[in-house]
């Protein structure tokens, strides 16, 4: 926790040119189901580059983990409108229609 923490403060403070790199660490926390500074860093990239698919699409899987089928829906299909061939956003997308 002591390392994610060190870079998250590290990101905030070069992440203002690379989106990426909150992208990146919010993958880190996502992977540890630190769901909440996940979420942080998804939207510091965000604020960044609005149309960041990668992070669009990783804050779409905390929405689907936390059983928010609405905002879930709403981003896999942002992502899918922004790149239809994204990972498996297109059966991402045929789910919500079934």
């Amino acid at each position: 926790a002591k390392i994610l923490k060190q870079g998250r403060d590290l990101a905030v403070k070069l992440g203002k040119k690379v989106p990426l790199l909150q992208n990146n660490l919010g993958l880190s926390y996502f992977h540890q189901k630190e769901f909440e500074g996940a979420m942080v860093m998804f939207d510091e990239a965000l604020k960044i580059d609005p149309n960041l698919v990668e992070a669009l699409y990783n804050r779409s899987l905390i929405y689907e983990e936390k059983g928010d089928k609405k905002s879930y829906g709403q981003e896999i299909q942002k992502v899918f409108s922004l790149n239809p061939q994204f990972k498996d956003v297109k059966q991402r997308i045929a789910k919500l229609a079934a």
